[in-house]
């Protein structure tokens, strides 16, 4: 079988003499967090059901596979509440995209299987996966898998190229920014610093010079991070919460609203500031695709597609 078949089929053919049965197979789906513009979340299941079935096709078998998809819970909440009564009920779906945050919590509970239990996980192309993506769907010390990337996430900076001109910034200088932030030569106080200045010139309205968000959400760990915080200790699997770095972040962004760059308990609008010299956190998805059902008394595990989040390396 291939690395495709073991991650979809999950009966096997029956032969009557030299001539196999049709199998007609159902996978559900269901995707947390996910709007149209995250479809390919469920759509990337399908598409590689429908490789399957030709792969199939070409070897003289028939094979049927229906997908059935859901996104509409309402919000995270009412997802994650619906994947662990439906697990408690026996009808988990098959495959569930969600954060990577649930694979300790579900695999403790049961509710998930590992994926190298159906997984080749040193063919490709999973092991042709960045290393730092698969130990976020990591568990256990990082013995078994209990998720795959599907997608990742990064959180650049994004700066005016006419706004930095305007504050005195030449093209070279704009240019060796990349290099002289990951020499840690030009760090967020630089970026305090430099929005200050194009709201003070009158290029930036005041408020917008800097933002790290485009709306609400819980992305400020590489904040916390960039002031030296750690999120957990390497050796013992706890959580660390440094609270000389995180009272640093907190001062940056008291830092930011005193200085007038940014506004005080508000998110810029969705499309943003024309001209402004900010800092925008995107949210790309790394998200575990694992496929298979367990039917376990009293519950059904269900392999997990998780949301990971991580950076590029």
């Amino acid at each position: 079988m291939t690395n495709l078949r073991k991650i979809l089929a999950t009966t096997a053919l029956v032969f009557a003499g030299t001539a196999a049965l049709a199998e007609d197979v159902t996978i559900t789906v269901w995707a947390g967090g996910s709007n149209e513009a995250d479809s390919y979340r469920m759509d990337a299941i399908a598409l590689a059901a429908e490789m399957l079935m030709r792969e199939r096709a070409i070897e003289g078998e028939e094979l049927n596979i229906t997908v059935e998809s859901k996104r509409d819970f309402g919000g995270w909440e009412e997802f994650k509440q619906a994947v662990t009564l439906a697990a408690e009920a026996g009808t988990a779906p098959n495959i569930v995209v969600t954060s990577h945050l649930d694979i300790a919590p579900w695999s403790q509970a049961g509710l998930i299987v590992p994926v190298e239990d159906y997984l080749d996980m040193d063919a490709w192309p999973l092991n042709d996966i960045y290393d730092n993506l698969m130990e976020i769907a990591a568990f256990d010390g990082g013995v078994q898998w209990g998720g795959l990337p599907q997608d990742a996430e990064s959180r650049p900076f994004f700066f005016w190229k006419d706004t930095m001109r305007g504050i005195g910034y030449s093209d070279d200088e704009i240019a060796a920014l990349p290099d002289r932030v990951a020499s840690g030569e030009y760090t967020l106080q630089n970026v305090l610093e430099d929005a200050k200045r194009a709201v003070d010139m009158g290029l930036v309205e005041e408020g917008y010079g800097f933002y790290p968000r485009v709306s609400n959400g819980p992305d400020y760990a590489q904040f916390y991070q960039s002031f030296g915080g750690q999120l957990q200790d390497p050796e013992t699997g706890k959580l660390v919460l440094d609270k000389a770095a995180m009272e640093e972040m907190y001062q940056f962004f008291v830092d930011a609203v005193e200085a007038g760059v940014t506004r005080k308990n508000t998110s810029v609008p969705t499309g943003g500031v024309s001209g402004t010299t900010r800092l925008q956190t995107v949210r790309p998805h790394c998200g575990t695709a694992a496929p298979g059902t367990m039917p376990v008394t009293p519950r059904r595990k269900a392999m997990t597609i998780s949301s990971a989040r991580s950076s590029f390396r």
